[in-house]
C-alpha cells in the first residue's frame, strides 16, 4: 500500500487526505493478521520528482500569470506599466490618485493560491504593496514607511467573478492617506452596490537611516528551544499555492523565533514588479502566530508600522518576537523584522496585530457569496477596525 505520513501526523485541511491513508495503513494491518499474504503500507515522505507538491508548483507555472501591458482601456485611463496589480491610472488630479485593477482568480495569483476553505481572498499584504507601488512613483528621497494599516473585512472572491478594486491615495504636503475599496458588479435585482473599505493606512517618506546588520548566528543560540525543519508534506496545504510554499526552517526561542524562508525558484521573476512580495510577507507574518500561538483562530488586523529598508530577495529571515497580548489572547501582536542572506534589515515591523475571530471559515464563505456582501462584510469588520476608519476619516 502507498501510503502517507499524513495518515498520522495529519494536517489543517487535509481530514479526507488523512483518512484514506489511514484507511490503507488498518487495511495492511487486517489483511497481515487474516491473510497468508504479506501485506504491507508504506508510509511515504515528500517525493523529489513526483507528488502533489511538485503538481501543484507544476500547475501554478503553467497559468503563466504576467503583468498586463500599458494599453488603453474604454476612455477608462490606462494600464499602469510594470506592475501585476495595478491595472490602470482613473484619475491623477492634485492630490488625489485612484487606481483600478479588475481582479479575478484567473489571472491573478495572489487569489488563487490563497484560499480559506476553498475561497480565494486576497491577502492584505497585496494591499500593501499597492500602496508602495503608487507611492514610490513619486520618486522622493528616503525610506517609504506604512503606517496604520488596518484590514477592515476580508475580500472573497468567487472563481467566475471579475471584481473591480480600486485604490485611492490622498497626499497632504509630504504624507499620503490609501484606501482600498471594491464592490460587486451588481445585485441580485441589477442595481449598483456601493464602494466598500477592505483596508485603510498611511504611508510617507521618512528621513533614510542606514539599514542595520544583524549576527543571526547570535538570534539562533537564543532560539534554541527548537529546530524545526520543513519538510515539502509538512507544510501543505490544497488551499495555498506554491507561492505560499516558502517556509523551510523555524528555530523556536521564548516568545520569539528565527524563521528561514525562501520563494521558489520558478518564480523568481516575481521580485522584478513586486518589493513587498504578497506570499513571502504573507507566510512570514503568518508564521508569527502559528508558532508562538498555541490556539485559536485569527485574522490580520494591523500593521502599526512597516518601514521598508530595502525590497524583500528571494530568500529572507523572518526574526519575530511576541508582545504582551493580554490573558485571554484576543488580540495577538509581533514585532517582525525582515533580513537578507547577510543580516541586514530589508524590511521592519512594528506591532503586527491579528483579531480572534470565531468562525473565519464561516465569515469568508458569507462573503463570497452572491447576495448580501456588503453588509456581510460590515458585520465582520473588526470593532477597531471601524473605529480605525472613522479617526482616519476625522
Amino acid at each position: 500500500m502507498f501510503s502517507s505520513r499524513a495518515s498520522f501526523l495529519g494536517g489543517f485541511g487535509n481530514v479526507d487526505y488523512c483518512a484514506a491513508n489511514a484507511y490503507l495503513d488498518a487495511f495492511a494491518h487486517y489483511k497481515q493478521a487474516t491473510d497468508s499474504a504479506t501485506t504491507i503500507s508504506v508510509n511515504w515522505d515528500a517525493w523529489q520528482s513526483v507528488g502533489m507538491l511538485v503538481k501543484s508548483a507544476a500547475q501554478a507555472e503553467s497559468k503563466k500569470f504576467t503583468p498586463r501591458r500599458p494599453e488603453h482601456s474604454n476612455g477608462n485611463g490606462h494600464y499602469v506599466n510594470g506592475h501585476p496589480l495595478l491595472h490602470r491610472e482613473i484619475t491623477n488630479g492634485k492630490g488625489e490618485q485612484v487606481y483600478g485593477t479588475d481582479f479575478s482568480v484567473t489571472e491573478h495569483w495572489v487569489l488563487d493560491d490563497h484560499r480559506i476553505v476553498g475561497t480565494a481572498v486576497m491577502p492584505g499584504t497585496a494591499y500593501l504593496e499597492m500602496a508602495r507601488a503608487v507611492v514610490e512613483k513619486h520618486g522622493r528621497q528616503g525610506t517609504l514607511e506604512i503606517r496604520d494599516a488596518f484590514f477592515l473585512a476580508p475580500l472573497a472572491l468567487r472563481d467566475d467573478e471579475i471584481r473591480e478594486v480600486r485604490i485611492l491615495i490622498d497626499e497632504v504636503g509630504y504624507d499620503f492617506s490609501f484606501k482600498v475599496v471594491s464592490k460587486p458588479t451588481a445585485t441580485e435585482n441589477g442595481a449598483a452596490d456601493e464602494w466598500q473599505p477592505f483596508s485603510i493606512g498611511k504611508i510617507s517618506y521618512v528621513d533614510t537611516d542606514p539599514p542595520a546588520q544583524e549576527n543571526l548566528k547570535s538570534i539562533i543560540e537564543r532560539c534554541n528551544r527548537k529546530e524545526i525543519v520543513i519538510r515539502d508534506d509538512d507544510e501543505i496545504d490544497p488551499d495555498l499555492g506554491p507561492r505560499w510554499q516558502s517556509l523551510q526552517r523555524v528555530y523556536l526561542g521564548d516568545k520569539e523565533l528565527l524563521a528561514t524562508l525562501e520563494l521558489p525558484e520558478m518564480f523568481a521573476a516575481d521580485m522584478d514588479y513586486l518589493k513587498l512580495h504578497p506570499a513571502l510577507l504573507d507566510r512570514a507574518t503568518g508564521t508569527a502566530k502559528h508558532y508562538l500561538v498555541s490556539e485559536g483562530h485569527y485574522l490580520p488586523m494591523r500593521y502599526k508600522r512597516l518601514r521598508i529598508k530595502g525590497p524583500l530577495p528571494r530568500r529572507i529571515h523572518a526574526y519575530i518576537r511576541a508582545k504582551d497580548s493580554g490573558s485571554r489572547n484576543e488580540t495577538i501582536t509581533f514585532d517582525i523584522t525582515l533580513f537578507d542572506e547577510e543580516g541586514v534589515e530589508r524590511v521592519v515591523i512594528e506591532s503586527f496585530s491579528q483579531k480572534r475571530v470565531k468562525d473565519a471559515t464561516g465569515t469568508i464563505k458569507l462573503l463570497a457569496g452572491t447576495s448580501a456582501r456588503k453588509d456581510n462584510a460590515v458585520e465582520a469588520t473588526t470593532e477597531n477596525g471601524a473605529q480605525a476608519e472613522g479617526a482616519l476619516t476625522r
